[in-house]
């Protein structure tokens, strides 16, 4: 099981350079807390854009179900077509697909 950096605000603070560098290198998120608890989560770009990513994915998947709940007790072909217009309409949303960037 995955457990992440976990830091205090101070300690963060006053290594903001070093903890950057790791951010980047490692692409995991650090959880940074304050009076003992969880006060933020700082993660590279990438791994958030990733996030956001897989996040959407998962609403686009559920959406799908959706539809395709409602359209049962429909003939195929209306119902094939349905879909095909839902899935149209969530990669409109989404725009253009992006290229993952290479990492140096």
């Amino acid at each position: 099981m995955y457990l992440p950096e976990t830091t205090t605000y101070s300690e963060f603070r006053e290594n903001l350079s070093s903890h950057f560098k790791r951010l980047k290198k490692s692409d995991k998120p650090t959880l940074i807390t304050q009076n003992g608890k969880t006060a933020a989560v700082v993660m590279s770009p990438s791994a958030y854009e990733r996030l956001m990513s897989d996040a959407e994915e998962s609403r686009s998947i559920e959406r799908l179900k959706q539809a395709q709940k409602s359209t049962k007790g429909r003939p195929p072909s209306n119902a094939f077509a349905d879909l095909h217009a839902m899935v149209d309409a969530i990669a409109r949303k989404q725009g253009p697909a992006r290229k993952s960037k290479k990492t140096r």
